[in-house]
């Protein structure tokens, strides 16, 4: 019996649940893989943008991609399923309140 888990993976906020491909403009050539990534993938921490092309599950035109990796035109990138972090949750993180005798301070 086989589990579906498109439906679960779906509910998850901040998630996309599917595979995406991406097709490379001219805009995008000499750029370097993981560079494209993070800006495809905004939000998503770096490491695990690495993490991603170091198990093989980034692809570029159906190989496996490496971070140097060049992108040339009309290259199709496959960009697995990724949890993007909540935006509130970041916005909430940039600002740290400490405790002071004189009241609770505010810094950015």
């Amino acid at each position: 019996m086989a589990y579906d888990r498109s439906q679960a993976e779906s509910e998850k906020p901040g998630s996309s649940a599917k595979v995406r491909y991406v097709v490379a403009t001219d805009g995008d050539v000499g750029q370097r893989l993981d560079n494209f990534l993070l800006r495809e993938l905004k939000g998503v921490p770096r490491t695990h943008v690495y993490r991603l092309l170091r198990k093989g599950e980034v692809r570029v035109n159906s190989k496996r991609a490496r971070p140097d990796q060049r992108v040339a035109a009309g290259d199709r990138v496959r960009l697995p399923p990724v949890r993007r972090p909540d935006q509130r949750k970041l916005k909430d993180a940039k600002t740290f309140t400490a405790a002071s005798p004189y009241g609770p301070v505010a810094r950015k």
